[in-house]
């Protein structure tokens, strides 16, 4: 008879004893993990009063036998010895009950086996086992390498970090700028500063293991920021206006484009007017946009100044005004 998942894990065989005519009940008893590299007791306990009894102890793995010792105790001669030869009280690894009710052993695991040991006692030819599981560090920790994206301002989770773990195990996750004593990641208010690696650990009397996922925390541009601080501009027609260039902080990556206040789109992040014609006289503004949101920059203003002074008219967007060639005086153009 097997009993499993106790602490402490024990099983139970009653021995029908021709000769006396009485039955002996013999248990084994041991904790729920062995832990490796360390005394593992094991007890066999019996019903009855023998004066002189053999137990053999045993440990197998994967149906092979990886341990294997006797305890004979002798009570009458207040013996009790590993395999007949070495006194327990000598050595520390076997014990006697004085009442020759119990006997019990230290298993050191090394090596061999996986996930479960069969422990096995032995006394007057009738054995009795019970399973127990090889203490581990943990393992098969999931979520692992994952990636996830939640827009700024959203709850988050709750995400679940689990793993295989023998003794039990507690978990954390460790993020850029907090710790969570618990299993479930749950940010209710997602910001930028927590973009990046979070890690679960899980830890048990073994040790610790990780896993780790990515958060990517979307958000759109809180401003538009030119290349230069210049908002007007007024230039000779054929002439040049020195570039500008847009940027906008977005996650993901903003798309950027020039566009006019007729909604003409004349370019990407750079406004690059070369050669300039009094047709492109107007005001300018930067778009950013991506999927979490959109904003605009300040306006740029570009008046063009003609060079033959009877087509010379200066269209000035920002006034509304649109001066005529009566109004223009000498110093806002060059006669040919």
């Amino acid at each position: 008879m097997t009993f499993q998942y106790g602490i402490p894990l024990c099983a139970l065989y009653c021995i029908f004893i021709h000769k006396l005519e009485t039955t002996e009940c013999v248990t084994i008893n041991s904790t729920e993990y062995i832990y490796p590299n360390t005394c593992n007791t094991i007890t066999c306990n019996y019903e009855s009063y023998i004066d002189e009894r053999t137990t053999t102890y045993e440990v197998i793995a994967n149906g092979n036998k990886i341990f294997s010792n006797n305890i004979v105790q002798k009570l009458s001669s207040n013996l009790c010895t590993l395999g007949g030869k070495q006194h327990c009280t000598d050595i520390g690894i076997c014990w006697c009950n004085p009442n020759g009710l119990s006997t019990h052993i230290c298993y050191n695991h090394t090596s061999g086996g996986e996930g479960q040991l069969t422990l096995r006692c032995e006394s007057r030819k009738e054995p009795v086992e019970a399973l127990a599981n090889i203490a581990a560090i943990p393992s098969n920790v999931h979520p692992n390498n994952m990636t996830y994206s939640v827009n700024e301002g959203d709850r988050f989770g709750p995400l679940i970090c689990n793993a295989s773990c023998g003794p039990p195990c507690t978990f954390r996750w460790v993020g850029p700028v907090s710790v969570i004593n618990s299993s479930e990641l749950v940010i209710n208010n997602a910001t930028r500063i927590e973009n990046g690696t979070h890690e679960c650990e899980a830890t048990n009397a073994m040790g610790t293991s990780k896993g780790q996922i990515v958060l990517i925390i979307n958000y759109g541009p809180d401003q538009v920021i030119l290349s230069t601080n210049e908002t007007s501009y007024t230039v000779n027609e054929d002439s040049d206006v020195p570039n500008i260039t847009c940027t906008a902080d977005c996650q993901p990556e903003c798309t950027l484009m020039w566009i006019t206040y007729t909604d003409q789109v004349i370019s990407n992040e750079i406004l690059s007017l070369k050669n300039i014609q009094r047709t492109q006289t107007g005001i300018y503004y930067c778009n950013a946009s991506n999927l979490v949101g959109n904003m605009v920059s300040n306006d740029v203003t570009i008046s063009v100044r003609c060079t033959y002074a009877y087509q010379c008219v200066i269209i000035d967007y920002k006034q509304q005004e649109f001066k005529t060639e009566s109004q223009i005086t000498t110093d806002n153009f060059t006669e040919d």
